[in-house]
Parts: structure tokens; C-alpha cells; sequence
């Protein structure tokens, strides 16, 4: 061989070398896709073989229409959460992610029911157009706008004139729901402890003397127990109950009647009932409801000595000398005492007023009940109704009537268990008497300065249902 030809070969070897190095470098280098789709991210070059470009764009150009290849057999909504196309806009909430444990993203606030398209049997119940929470309801009425919504409310005024309008017969019920707000007025009534239904007043302003009531109200998820002086929004339907303007539901119905929201929480008083043994030492006079507040008890008498100490009613007990209380409403504290070596007073004797063979007499004037040595005699006196007797339920005594408790021996106090709603004798009085009353458990309490075997309530301020007297000694 030539000198020239070996040299055009050794060049052909380190060609060949070179071509074999660099093609053992590009084969190093990982893939980087250059033909990204900026709707989801994947490989639009279909020629291209590449592991990283084996995902190929479906197509979103104005001459292809996407088809979603995530649907999700639940309820047909994409499981991608990287595809942004138009097509895959409705992204699945997660059937397949939570192994068939589905939750619900969209129910209504007034029905609970699912308002959206999903199947998945958690979301069997649908909320229906004739639902006043649903986007395509429609009363007729100019949408969201109208007085009686969420989003402009009826002011008691205005829902009393309402009722007015609809021409409501007694007991009669609207078609439709409404929203109300106002302010909670005095006692918020138990209808129901078992369900959790409450009754109270509203009114627009506090002081007014112009109200609505509310009954069979129920509390909507995550909605506190209002009390007196809380503005509240509630939702139900007007009734005409003989006069009485309410927002209620009939028991039939569907949806029930709600507190929907407390809007602004009440500032509520504080008040030391007084006592002539005993000081109360408030750690202040007001405050929101459902805050707490703190007292200290000082006996004045060395002749006495604190037996309980009560927050509306209802004991509670000290840490270290002072006590702790929940504000509800206007709150009252009192005091209960005794005379030093004087045995604590005991329960003797009791009247169920509610049992089915309740003793009693009647007249057009008066009537007397009887049993286990305590009689209770109602006298009409000034009032200008009158009540005839029924066992098997709570007796009423009514406004302007006058009230004796007797019984076989003298005795401290009396415990009156009463009907929700009237559980109270509002600013009656008696001379020797001190009245508490407890709307939680509806007792009224009513001690002598001095045990006596009777006393007597004249022209009691309003009505009271009483269900069971209970005598102490």
C-alpha cells in the first residue's frame, strides 16, 4: 500500500471514530420534548417515538374538538387535573381517588340535598327546582332582589305586613319561604328538647313592643342557641296563627324553619338578685352572650350561711371561693341561704298537675287541685278568661287570677315546673316572697322570708302552665 492511500484510510478510521463518539453522546443526553401543548402539556409530534413523548396531545386546535380520555364513571366529570381544555373544565371531586367514599361539594344550604349532576349514590337525593336554595328557582317574584330573600330580608314590620297582604286565614301557612331578620327578644323557648326546636320573639328594634314569633325553629349546622338581644336571621313560613304573626313550617312539610345565622351577638346584663344576708361581687355587668363572667359571695349575717349559689337558676359550683357563669340572655344571679344549724331543706311532698288522674273541682270562679297533702286553688278574681281543667296535660292559670299554694304543714319554698313557653310570672310579686325563675329547666322558685303552711300570688302578671308543684320543709 502507498504512503498516500494509508494516510486516506488512517482518516477515514478517526472520521468514523468521531461519528461513533457522538453518536454514543446523543444517546447519553435524556429526550427533552419540543412540541409541548399548551392546553395539557403533552407531546403534539406525532412522528416522534421518544419514551418521553409516548403521551400525545389529543387535539385542541379550532379544527379538533377534545375528547376528555379521564372521565370518571361516577359522575362524568374528568379525573386530569393537568388538562386545562374547555372540555375538561368540570374536574371530578375524587370517586376514584377515595375508593367509592364519596362526599358531597355542593349542597343546598336550605334542603341539604346534592344540586349537582354527579351519580354516585351519596348524591341520590337531588336538590329540586321548587327549592327555594336552588340556582334555577324561581318564585315568580324578580330573583334575588325581592324582600323576603337571603340577600334583602324581611324586617318584622315588613313581615307582618306580608301576612297581611297574603290574606293568611287562622292558621293558615304561606306557600312560600321567607327570610326575617330581627332581634331576639326575652325567653327562648324550648318546642322540642328531643329535636332541638326552639320558639322565641322578634322584634325590630329593642324596646319595641311590636313582634313576630317564631316556633319550631330549628338551628342550621354550625349555628349557636341565640338569646335575648342577638339579631338573628331565620327562614320558614309566615303563619296567621288567630292574629299572631309566626315564621313556622307545618310539621308536614319538607324543609323546616331555621335559625340560619346569628348576625350581630347581643350584649346582655348581669344582675345580683339581692339577698339581706348575702353580698354578690360581679366581675361586671355585661357582656355578649354565651361569654363567661365570674362572682365572689360574701355572707353579711354571722347568723346564716350559703347553702348554693345559682346563675338563672341553676347551681354552680365554686373553684377556690369564686364561681364561673355562662351569660345567656339578661343573666340573673342569686344567693340561697340558711340559718346556721338549720338542716338544709328537704322535698316532702309532690303535685304532678300533668297526670292522668289528676284530683281536682271546678266552678265558674274557681279551681282547686289536690294531692299528697298540697292543694292549689286558682280564683278568677279580675280576669276575663277562664280555664277549664284538663288532666293529662300542664294547667293554666291565666293573667289577673290569683294563685294559693297550701299545704299540710309549714314549708320553705316551692319549685314550679312549667310548660316551654310559659315558665314564668313575669313582674309578679308577693309580700314575703322571693321569685327566681330558670328558662333552661323552666322552674320557677318561690321562697318565704318565713315558713308557713300556704301563701298566696294575687292578680299574677300573665299566663303560667304549670306542670308539677313541689314543696320543701
Amino acid at each position: 500500500m502507498t504512503k498516500t492511500k494509508k494516510i486516506v484510510a488512517l482518516l477515514v478510521v478517526v472520521a468514523m471514530l468521531f461519528t461513533f463518539v457522538a453518536a454514543i453522546a446523543a444517546c447519553a443526553e435524556p429526550h427533552e420534548c419540543g412540541h409541548v401543548c399548551e392546553t395539557c402539556h403533552k407531546c403534539t409530534d406525532a412522528t416522534c417515538e421518544d419514551k418521553v413523548c409516548a403521551d400525545k396531545c389529543e387535539g385542541h386546535g379550532s379544527e379538533t374538538t377534545h375528547t376528555c380520555k379521564h372521565v370518571c364513571a361516577t359522575c362524568g366529570k374528568c379525573t386530569d387535573a393537568a388538562c386545562q381544555d374547555a372540555a375538561c373544565a368540570q374536574k371530578c371531586p375524587g370517586h376514584q381517588q377515595q375508593g367509592g367514599s364519596h362526599e358531597c361539594k355542593h349542597v343546598c344550604s336550605v334542603c341539604n340535598k346534592c344540586q349537582d349532576t354527579c351519580t354516585d349514590s351519596a348524591c341520590a337525593q337531588k336538590c329540586e327546582t321548587t327549592c327555594p336554595g336552588n340556582p334555577d328557582y324561581d318564585d315568580g317574584k324578580g330573583g334575588a332582589d325581592e324582600k323576603g330573600t337571603e340577600a334583602n330580608p324581611f324586617t318584622i314590620a315588613e313581615a307582618i305586613a306580608k301576612c297581611t297582604e297574603l290574606g293568611l286565614a287562622d292558621k293558615a301557612y304561606s306557600t312560600d319561604y321567607y327570610w326575617v331578620k330581627g332581634i331576639v327578644k326575652g325567653e327562648v323557648a324550648v318546642n322540642n328538647a328531643s329535636k332541638g326546636a326552639y320558639g322565641f320573639d322578634m322584634v325590630d328594634e329593642e324596646g319595641d313592643t311590636t313582634i313576630i314569633k317564631t316556633y319550631y325553629m330549628y338551628l342550621a349546622e354550625g349555628v349557636d342557641l341565640p338569646a335575648a338581644h342577638d339579631t338573628v336571621l331565620v327562614y320558614g313560613k309566615i303563619q296567621n296563627y288567630y292574629g299572631t304573626v309566626e315564621i313556622t313550617a307545618a310539621s308536614s312539610d319538607e324543609v323546616q324553619s331555621e335559625v340560619k345565622q346569628i348576625v350581630e351577638v347581643g350584649i346582655s346584663t348581669i344582675t345580683a338578685v339581692e339577698n339581706d344576708y348575702a353580698t354578690i361581687n360581679l366581675s361586671k355587668t355585661q357582656g355578649e352572650n354565651r361569654t363567661s363572667f365570674t362572682f365572689t359571695v360574701t355572707v353579711t349575717d354571722e347568723g346564716y350561711e350559703l347553702v348554693s349559689a345559682k346563675v338563672n337558676g341553676v347551681k354552680v359550683e365554686d373553684t377556690d371561693g369564686t364561681y364561673t357563669g355562662t351569660i345567656n340572655g339578661d343573666t340573673k344571679v342569686s344567693v340561697e341561704l340558711k340559718q346556721k344549724g338549720a338542716a338544709d331543706p328537704v322535698l316532702v311532698a309532690t303535685l304532678d298537675l300533668k297526670a292522668s288522674d289528676l284530683q281536682f273541682t271546678t266552678s265558674s270562679t274557681v279551681n282547686t287541685y289536690t294531692g299528697n297533702g298540697i292543694t292549689v286553688t286558682n280564683e278568677k278574681g279580675s280576669a276575663s278568661s277562664w280555664y277549664t281543667p284538663s288532666a293529662g296535660q300542664a294547667q293554666r292559670f291565666y293573667a289577673s287570677t290569683n294563685i294559693t299554694f297550701a299545704y299540710t304543714s309549714a314549708f320553705k319554698y316551692v319549685v314550679l315546673t312549667c310548660e316551654s313557653g310559659k315558665a314564668t310570672l313575669g313582674s309578679t310579686t308577693g309580700a314575703g316572697l322571693t321569685i327566681t325563675e330558670e328558662s333552661t329547666t323552666r322552674q320557677i322558685t318561690i321562697t318565704l322570708d318565713s315558713a308557713a303552711d300556704s301563701f298566696t300570688l294575687t292578680k299574677i302578671a300573665v299566663q303560667v302552665r304549670i306542670e308539677k308543684v313541689e314543696v320543701y320543709a
